[in-house]
């Protein structure tokens, strides 16, 4: 307490306004819980969280905001006490002509400081994850999770020949709906099948493919077909198909990755049982490795 007060009386004698501000105090408090909040982080997340977890802001699922919250309500209301209470010494001082910018900028530099808490937490948080699982381990993992992912048959909408991604001219728009507006005015109907242009027919479902622009029109801007394209000739194409499937995850960490397609594509088209069972087995010791209950055969599923 003896330095507290030395320290103290020291601002007060040189820099009443940084004394009447708590802005030493302020900032050591604000240093000290963002070091705290980044250790509570990495301490927080383990294996089980993340497998639990479904938000990655760690911070807004954690019991941590409450702590802060408290925390907050509590040093704001001990620092506007100390401030109003010591308002009354300005009158011994000369207010300088920047007092009020200085006084800003002081509040400002506080506040900034301690809204950093947050990201501090969820910092320690992705160092902790890094350190579970490192970047090149997640993308091998990442790698082997979207090759397994095509022959799961999750959903089957998820095979529907709207999501083809590959070969060119794919990814099109697929304009068979006759997308309205929100008013649901026929008038403003965007597109729809043009059967003087290429489509194609599956099971009694027609479909069109080309690309979209934005009319020119300054009252109502909408999308207007650009290009339609002949796809008749693209190999496997099917209303649904294992050629068709594109839903995969993606590495938010890194933009680099991209799913190779033309191996896809290959394994279907030569039915290469041998390297879907491969890629189905050491999806099965992820799962293992990540402690998630299973039941995938992969010579089962590799010869459907």
């Amino acid at each position: 307490m003896k330095f507290y007060h030395r320290v103290n009386r020291y601002i007060l004698e040189r820099y009443p306004l940084l004394w009447n501000t708590h802005f030493v105090w302020m900032m050591l408090a604000g240093v000290l819980l963002n070091v705290i909040f980044y250790i509570y982080g990495y301490c927080y997340v383990d294996f089980d969280t993340l497998q639990k977890s479904v938000n990655s802001n760690y911070f807004l699922s954690s019991v941590a905001v409450i702590y802060l919250t408290i925390t907050m309500i509590a040093m704001g209301i001990f620092f506007g006490f100390r401030y109003f209470r010591h308002s009354g010494f300005n009158s011994m001082y000369q207010i300088s002509k920047w007092y009020f910018v200085k006084l800003f900028f002081f509040l400002f530099v506080i506040g900034i400081l301690h809204s950093q808490i947050p990201f501090s937490f969820n910092l320690g948080a992705k160092n902790k994850i890094l350190e579970i699982l490192p970047t090149d381990q997640f993308e091998k993992d990442l790698k082997i999770i979207n090759e397994a992912s095509v022959f799961l048959l999750k959903d089957i909408e998820l095979y529907s020949i709207k999501n083809r991604a590959y070969p060119a001219p794919f990814p099109l728009m697929e304009l068979s709906k006759e997308y309205t507006s929100i008013e649901d005015d026929e008038n403003d109907r965007m597109h729809g099948i043009d059967f003087k242009k290429p489509y194609v027919e599956f099971d009694g479902y027609k479909y069109q493919f080309g690309t979209l622009k934005y009319s020119k029109d300054s009252c109502n801007q909408r999308q207007i077909v650009d290009s339609v394209f002949d796809v008749s000739k693209v190999e496997g194409l099917n209303r649904f198909s294992l050629y068709n499937y594109s839903s995969f995850y993606k590495d938010h960490l890194s933009d680099s990755m991209e799913f190779d397609y033309a191996t896809l594509h290959n394994w279907v088209k030569t039915k290469d049982v041998g390297e879907v069972t491969k890629v189905l087995t050491s999806f099965n010791q992820i799962l293992d490795k990540y402690k998630l209950a299973h039941n995938i055969d992969p010579t089962i599923v590799a010869t459907i």
